[in-house]
């Protein structure tokens, strides 16, 4: 697991983690993404959905990445919301069709969704092949203060 601290004072918390693709470490990204909502000022309900969001793309890259890849998740607070990509370095499996009950959870949860599959990418170091990379971004908005 790599982890690394981009975080500028001009821009908001901007946080970079790669996992090894194995369901196991599913928990290390929610701790993030939970720690970064939680310092970017996230209410209860935005973080719980963040969080949710962030989890379903996380097993979903998981799921579909080739052994011995990696998962990587780029956290970056825009102010007024919070941008998370999360990228596969190798998928042994195409994603979900954009119908799928995943995606609809996630779409759901989460203000902006959008994502690509490369059809062509460099070999991978451990398959000694090509294969595609996967990104899925989302974005969740800050909700707007209640007047009282």
């Amino acid at each position: 697991m790599i982890a690394r601290n981009t975080s500028s004072a001009q821009r908001g918390i901007s946080v970079d983690i790669s996992i090894r693709a194995d369901i196991h470490y599913l928990p290390v990204f929610r701790e993030v993404v939970k720690s970064v909502a939680q310092a970017s000022g996230f209410d209860a309900d935005g973080i719980d959905d963040v969080q949710l969001a962030v989890d379903e793309v996380a097993a979903t890259l998981i799921e579909i990445t080739a052994d011995g890849s990696e998962v990587s998740c780029s956290l970056e607070d825009n102010g007024g919301e919070l941008c998370v990509t999360m990228t596969s370095e190798c998928a042994a499996a195409p994603l979900p069709r954009s119908n799928s009950f995943r995606w609809h959870v996630v779409r759901t949860l989460a203000d902006d969704l959008d994502w690509h599959q490369d059809a062509v990418s460099e070999k991978h170091s451990l398959r000694n092949e090509k294969c595609p990379t996967t990104t899925v971004q989302i974005v969740k908005r800050k909700a707007l203060p209640t007047c009282e």
